[in-house]
């Protein structure tokens, strides 16, 4: 068996829960895809020290939201770290913002912020880092008055290019 490099993806989902939503960042060590590989008996290898930051802007003024962030990831084994080992084919995922279906205020899922989002388009910058490269993500977001409250722009940024979440280091 050979060992590969980790390859770490950048993904934005939503989770409904039975009182609200969360519009949140999944990071996963995906798994080798190539058959001609396959065979050859390559596997990733467990991506180590993993840490994800973030930050929120306005897309259209540039103008920043909410400071960069390094957020507690909730790990495939449900603990929730600031540094995760992510072995191949395993994901973890922290949230951005959410909404309690009965308040109706969407706020950033944060430690320290109670920070209340405003109807408006945002932008999701997420970089995360593993072995000392970096990998960066944006996608838009946007919250209303009413239900859903907070979903992801499909057509913001990454959407029309996926290969644009890779950043050389």
């Amino acid at each position: 068996m050979i060992w590969g490099r980790p390859k770490v993806d950048i993904s934005f989902e939503t989770r409904d829960l039975a009182n609200g939503r969360i519009i949140e960042c999944g990071i996963r060590n995906s798994a080798v895809t190539s058959a001609i590989l396959q065979y050859l008996g390559v596997r990733r290898v467990t991506a180590e020290n993993v840490m994800a930051s973030y930050f929120v802007k306005d897309p259209r003024e540039q103008k920043l939201i909410f400071p960069k962030a390094a957020p507690r990831v909730v790990s495939f084994k449900g603990a929730a770290t600031y540094h995760v080992n992510l072995p191949a084919t395993s994901s973890v995922s922290f949230g951005i913002a959410g909404v309690a279906t009965e308040e109706g205020k969407v706020r950033l899922v944060a430690d320290d912020t109670k920070l209340v989002l405003a109807p408006g388009a945002y932008s999701a910058c997420v970089d995360v880092t593993v072995e000392g490269k970096h990998v960066y993500r944006e996608q838009n977001f946007v919250v209303i008055e009413t239900l859903p409250f907070v979903y992801w722009d499909i057509s913001g940024p990454g959407a029309a290019n996926p290969m644009a979440e890779r950043v050389p280091s």
